[in-house]
Formats: C-alpha cells, structure tokens, sequence
C-alpha cells in the first residue's frame, strides 16, 4: 500500500487513524487462509466470520488498488514534469555527439556482441547525463529538485 506522505508531511493523526486498521486488516487478511486453511478446506458452506475476512479482503484490496492507481498518476505527472527539461535543444556539439552514440548503440544491437552493446551503452549514459545536469543548472540556476 502506498500511503499519503513525503519528507515535509507526517502522516498524523488522521492518517494513522485511517492506515493503522488497514495495516492490521492486512495483517489479518494475510494471515487467515494459511491459518485456517484446513477448517475452510473441509467445510461446503463457510462460516459467517469466513465471510466476513472475505469482504475485508475485498476492502483492502480496492483500497490498495485505488493508493496504487494514485501513484501510478503521481508517477506520470511527475514524467510530463520532467520531459520538458529533456527535450530542450541541447547545443549542436553535443547533439552531433548523442546521434552518433545513438547509432553505434543501434548498429550493436543488429549484431550478437553483448559487449559491444554494453560498451556503447556505457560510453553514452555519462555524457547525456552530464549534459542534461548543465541543462537543468543553466534553466533552473544550479537550485536541486526535492528528492
């Protein structure tokens, strides 16, 4: 479960009110069916307290769903954030550096050397890195995302 919180906001009173009994319904929901597995396996109708772990269950996995749709939202609206910064011109020299990295990168991948792969991977990643860390000093004036 992905609960409501960063660096600058506690969870509080009112988030521990609402996780603690989902952190325990979790606990309990995880542990019924190996506990009980022999009773629930013997039985042709359950118990009324089968069925109710089995709302529960329902419960804390829409409530789990819901948390990790959020997070997938989070996830892509911090993407859409940061693309801009990516598709910033980077100067002509640079640029001219990336293309042929790119296409050494693409040329190994028709072959079956891994290692050609690997090395052309490795010789671009640190150049576009640090060109994109200048890009980001240059437009945001050297201040660091929180993170």
């Amino acid at each position: 479960m992905f609960p409501d919180l960063s660096r600058d906001k506690p969870r509080g009173a009112l988030g521990w009110a609402i996780d603690g009994p989902l952190i325990v319904a979790s606990v309990v929901v995880g542990a019924w069916l190996p506990i009980n597995i022999d009773i629930i396996a013997n039985q042709i109708f359950p118990r009324d307290i089968d069925v109710w772990i089995g709302v529960l269950t329902m419960l804390v996995v829409l409530e789990g769903a819901r948390r990790a749709v959020r997070l997938a939202g989070l996830i892509a609206m911090h993407a859409r954030m940061a693309q801009p910064i990516r598709v910033v011109k980077y100067d002509d020299a640079h640029m001219t550096d990336v293309i042929a990295q790119h296409r050494k990168i693409i040329a190994t991948m028709s072959g079956t050397d891994t290692d050609a792969y690997v090395a052309a991977t490795r010789e671009h990643l640190p150049a576009s890195a640090e060109a994109y860390r200048n890009l980001y000093s240059r437009r945001f004036g050297g201040v660091r995302a929180a993170g």
